[in-house]
């Protein structure tokens, strides 16, 4: 189990070294088995120890992206530096987390002893336990012991609600699963009426391909072309329009994935299934969107097509 504090400033904590300065760092305090609990690793020198919690020592320990903005290619460990004005000696620097959704800030952190946050930021008194079970199976368990001892230290009536809050990472996965479903029923929308725009579009391209090529059409009809070969001819030209455009669309979407796969770490879905399908809705839109201009052009008169300007 370790606890840990925030502070919060307006404007964002600073960190300073020399002409150096890092903004909207993380600030907080915890207990030294804040590494174990939280699965980090050490990148420089060492975490916080309990000769720093019990003697109150102005020690902190750096996240990967604050020491690499303040020192670059330099050693942390040993320097001094301020934060939000309090001078700290840094002993050691986290390693690098990749970032994924949620976690941007883990890298950005500074962690002091829970005893010296106390005493720099009495006021702060909204401390959060973070506690990890020994397997996933304990989980609920530990929650209910968790909830059974605080209820105790804060002295709760039985008949009273918790005035405190228990969360677990199922409880963020359904919190991620609610916005996710919320995300797609919006993209849904977006996607229908993009649908119904892109097929109004193909349509009113192929109306008017049908008007400029009147005579073309008449000359077809006059040596002898079939009204299912003018048809043919006109839906694959809407069928083809449609699926370069689905071509395009399912090529930007794979770049946009990796691009975000890049810069947070959320590795993208490519699902041939769902590659495929997205092809054959846009063929399919083209086949729908291109009916009515190759019908029309297929009932034209040959005659008075010839005659057309």
């Amino acid at each position: 189990m370790a606890p840990q504090d925030f502070i919060r400033v307006p404007g964002g904590n600073q960190v300073k070294y020399r002409n150096r300065k890092f903004t909207d760092a993380t600030v907080f305090g915890t207990w030294p088995d804040y590494v174990r609990v939280r699965n980090r690793e050490i990148a420089q020198g060492r975490f916080l120890s309990d000769v720093d919690q019990q003697f109150r020592l102005m020690n902190c320990v750096l996240g990967w992206e604050v020491a690499s903005t303040l020192f670059g290619d330099e050693s942390a460990v040993g320097h001094e530096v301020r934060v939000n004005g309090h001078k700290f000696t840094v002993v050691g620097v986290l390693e690098k987390v990749k970032v994924n959704f949620g976690n941007d800030q883990q890298n950005r952190v500074v962690a002091m002893p829970l005893s010296t946050f106390l005493k720099l930021y009495p006021w702060e008194k909204e401390l959060m336990l973070l506690v990890s079970a020994t397997s996933y199976k304990q989980i609920q368990t530990a929650k209910e012991e968790m909830t059974a001892a605080l209820r105790r230290y804060r002295k709760v009536p039985f008949d009273k609600p918790d005035d405190f809050a228990i969360g677990t990472q199922d409880n963020l996965r359904e919190i991620f699963g609610r916005i996710t479903k919320i995300i797609y029923l919006i993209m849904l929308v977006i996607t229908s009426v993009g649908l119904m725009v892109g097929g109004i579009g193909v349509m009113n391209i192929m109306l008017v391909s049908v008007t400029e090529r009147t005579r073309e059409i008449g000359v077809r009809k006059a040596i002898g072309a079939r009204s299912i070969n003018i048809i043919l001819q006109f839906l694959t030209e809407a069928t083809t329009l449609s699926a370069t455009g689905g071509i395009i669309g399912i090529l930007f979407g794979v770049v946009v994935g990796l691009l975000v796969n890049l810069k947070f770490g959320f590795p993208p879905s490519l699902s041939p299934l769902w590659i495929s399908l997205g092809f054959f809705v846009a063929v399919s839109v083209g086949l729908v969107s291109g009916m009515y201009p190759a019908i029309k052009a297929a009932r034209l008169d040959p005659i008075d097509s010839l005659r057309y300007e």
